[in-house]
């Protein structure tokens, strides 16, 4: 192992291994979800609208996703429609109010746009606070619904109520949290997104019956008037049928009366179990008598053939 002036080569100098996968600079993907839209993957432009997961969406881009889909043909890569997919209409989206950074300057047409990206100042901050809009400072940031107004989490926080609007003072109903961290929050968020699509389904269900049944009543042939109606055809045929059976019976009954037939006087005679049995062996007599006639035996001889031969 010497070769030249007793060097020993290491392990990674003589086996090549296998190349690891690349991975994405965290503080590039945090950045990313604060200044690019989720679907588009374009810079963010106003009007930008969040979602109820807090995804950050240019308008136009969402709109022409849901015309896309709308029309069965795709506008954009399937790894970015997923983003948008749990977005059924501009209802699931609240339009921002961002409040603009006068200290914010574009990158001029020939710098890099990443590495200028990380030193530039935000385009938006929060209006209470004069935080920046962008994961630096580990600030978190929420909208007010309806309004769309954007601040600082801790502003609301440090105010102690969220009934209104911190910035033009309207009634605030909830706060959407934008670009959550928390895993815990993440989950709630979702849990409601799908309440609130549960919600929609059975709302829509029962407008679409009330919708149903108010022109069934204007036609005349309403659902509970079909069933009623239905109720009184089954009736009408249950009493048509008992009647018909009736008739059946009585006819039946009126020919059997009608047939004459003239019998023998002595037929009951001739066909009673004494004049059967009459000249046969004990055992064939046995077949004819009355239970109260017959010889019970014993346990040994009782159901068996040893009862008519014992005798």
């Amino acid at each position: 192992m010497g070769n030249d002036g007793g060097s020993i080569p290491k392990r990674h100098e003589l086996v090549t291994l296998k190349a690891k996968g690349e991975r994405a600079d965290k503080t590039q993907v945090s950045a990313a979800v604060w200044t690019t839209c989720a679907l588009s993957l374009e810079p963010l432009e106003p009007p930008v609208v969040v979602c109820r997961l807090g995804r950050l969406f240019n308008k136009a881009a969402l709109l022409e996703a849901l015309v896309a889909r709308t029309s069965g043909s795709s506008s954009s890569e399937a790894s970015s429609e997923a983003a948008a997919e749990h977005i059924a209409s501009l209802r699931d989206v609240l339009t921002l109010r961002l409040a603009p950074n006068a200290a914010f300057e574009r990158a001029p047409p020939g710098a890099a746009k990443d590495a200028y990206a990380g030193a530039r100042a935000s385009r938006w901050l929060c209006p209470v606070t004069l935080k920046e809009f962008s994961p630096r400072g580990n600030t978190q940031f929420a909208a007010a619904f309806p309004c769309g107004c954007v601040v600082a989490r801790e502003a609301v926080a440090k105010v102690g109520t969220a009934s209104e609007c911190l910035v033009c003072g309207k009634e605030c109903e909830a706060l959407w949290f934008i670009n959550p961290s928390s895993t815990e929050e993440i989950e709630r968020m979702k849990v409601d997104v799908e309440t609130t699509r549960i919600a929609r389904l059975e709302a829509a269900a029962i407008k679409k019956a009330a919708k149903k049944e108010k022109k069934g009543e204007k036609d005349g042939t309403s659902t509970t008037g079909k069933k009623r109606k239905d109720h009184l055809d089954s009736s009408e045929h249950d009493d048509a049928k008992s009647k018909a059976k009736k008739q059946a019976t009585a006819a039946t009954s009126s020919a059997r009366a009608n047939i004459g037939i003239t019998l023998p006087s002595d037929l009951e005679s001739r066909t009673s179990s004494a004049s059967l049995s009459e000249g046969h062996s004990d055992a064939i007599k046995s077949l004819y008598a009355k239970n109260k006639d017959k010889p019970k035996g014993n346990y040994l001889t009782m159901g068996t053939f040893n009862r008519y031969t014992s005798f």
